[in-house]
């Protein structure tokens, strides 16, 4: 009796410990390009920059019931590039931050200009960062 109590323990023991080692977390992603996946040029140019600076960027990331042109999703920054009408703009910017993101809300087209608010969203110096429109002087 002792002994089929003992080997049930033991089988018990070795069912808990061989399912919670499959459960592990892979140690390495696979990173792709996703520029294909992008419409517009200025996208893809925001998409090349972010990259070079040594971002991982995704694209078309769903959110809700929307999809999010560019994105950093480690540090969940949604990128609206410009060519989305203000009213659309406002509107996705509220719902994305209700999923709990950050949202860089570009109104120029200036790539430099629009790199330094993803940076400095990145980096947390501003809660919400938003590249105002250059007017001719």
């Amino acid at each position: 009796m002792e002994f089929f109590l003992l080997f049930l323990v033991a089988l018990i023991t070795l069912y808990v410990t061989s399912h919670s080692k499959s459960e592990h977390r892979p140690r390495l992603t696979t990173v792709k390009s996703e520029r294909f996946r992008l419409q517009s040029p200025l996208e893809q140019q925001l998409y090349d920059a972010l990259t070079l600076k040594g971002f991982y960027v995704s694209c078309h990331i769903q959110c809700g019931s929307t999809k999010v042109p560019l994105a950093l999703e480690p540090y969940r920054i949604a990128v609206l590039p410009p060519c989305l009408s203000r009213i659309k703009q406002a509107f996705l910017t509220q719902y994305i931050r209700s999923f709990g993101w950050k949202v860089v809300a570009l109104r120029t087209e200036n790539i430099e200009e629009a790199i330094e608010h993803v940076i400095s969203g990145v980096s947390g110096k501003k809660q919400e960062s938003t590249a105002v429109e250059q007017k001719p002087s």
